[in-house]
């Protein structure tokens, strides 16, 4: 049954995939084949100055006026409409597979325990982030390859509204989309963990491929918070770190303002929330117990979930001469679901 639902359930993931990120990922492979030479037609050698043709600046969608704040409001309304029904597609698309919205972690918290669960993978995030940057500018540094962002190009006012809100829907979109939706799908379908989050890291990083080579830096990310949302199951605080994180990066890369302490403040916050919620226990409950078991798996636990013992009754080892129960995967087995 869990082999029959495979074919569809990584198609309706690409369908979602190619809808969302699909130009932006053909953009970043481009770029990436072919990056652009600074010509020096706007840019000044300086890289401090960017020359202007009359109130006009050559912006990313064409040309846009310092002051065409009509275009910024389309452009704002048609991202948030496009996001908007991405997600509510993907949300749906979870549902034929049997995972509901609930299921998927979209629920609003209402207890302590819940809040505390949020915040945790909140901070799970940030910090993650923190190191695969880290470690993707260690890298370009090594390789002498200049900062994404690093171009000198000073966009209108227009244009940083628009930026900032494209930055902010990353997280709502990519996060239930890329994340809980893909995750919870490929599990219920009856995938390995080890396909599941080699599936959901390369739809992460087709897209960023802009950032170049350093981009394998954000495998760190991307496998990390797959571990995260299988432990947890809790996504909304996901979505709200990825937010601010976008929107406080392009603060600074889109106005030129320094925000340091906007973005250590971020950070500061996020290790009090992980430490907060790690004594909590967030972290160490069965992995996906979220989700529901797969189709006909009536009566039995569901792939990866812990097998109830009797009391008195620990079943860590085979006993002599025997083999491991059969809804339980070997250790390090990446070929069954249940691990």
């Amino acid at each position: 049954m869990a082999a029959n639902r495979r074919g569809p359930a990584v198609a309706g993931l690409l369908v979602l995939f190619a809808a969302g990120w699909g130009v932006g990922t053909i953009d970043a492979v481009l770029g990436l084949a072919s990056p652009v030479e600074d010509s020096g037609d706007w840019v000044e050698d300086s890289g401090d100055e960017v020359e202007e043709s009359g109130d006009e600046i050559e912006g990313s969608g064409g040309w846009v006026e310092a002051g065409d704040w009509l275009w910024a409001l389309e452009s704002i309304t048609w991202q948030v409409t496009a996001a908007a029904l991405l997600v509510w597609a993907a949300v749906m698309f979870a549902g034929t597979h049997g995972v509901g919205r609930r299921q998927l972690g979209l629920s609003l918290p209402r207890t302590r325990e819940n809040w505390r669960a949020e915040a945790g993978v909140f901070g799970a995030d940030v910090l993650v982030s923190v190191a695969a940057f880290r470690v993707m500018d260690l890298v370009d540094g090594l390789l002498g390859v200049p900062p994404y962002g690093s171009d000198g190009y000073e966009p209108v006012a227009p244009e940083i509204a628009d930026g900032l809100v494209a930055s902010a829907l990353a997280g709502p979109t990519e996060e239930v989309v890329l994340l809980a939706v893909t995750v919870s799908v490929l599990r219920r379908a009856g995938f390995s963990w080890c396909a599941v989050v080699l599936f959901a890291v390369a739809l992460r990083l087709s897209f960023h491929l802009y950032y170049g080579v350093g981009t394998a830096a954000l495998v760190i990310w991307a496998a990390g918070m797959v571990v995260v949302y299988a432990r947890t199951g809790r996504i909304l605080g996901v979505v709200v770190s990825h937010a601010l994180w976008n929107v406080t990066r392009d603060v600074d890369h889109l106005t030129g303002l320094p925000v340091p302490v906007l973005f250590w403040s971020l950070q500061v916050a996020a290790l009090v929330f992980l430490v907060l919620a790690w004594r909590a226990g967030v972290f160490t409950g069965r992995p996906e117990r979220h989700l529901p078991p797969p189709p006909g798996a009536a009566g039995r636990p569901a792939a990866g979930a812990l097998v109830p013992q009797p009391a008195g009754r620990v079943d860590a080892a085979p006993p002599a001469g025997g083999s491991a129960p059969a809804d339980v995967a070997p250790a390090g087995d990446c070929t069954r679901p249940g691990r």
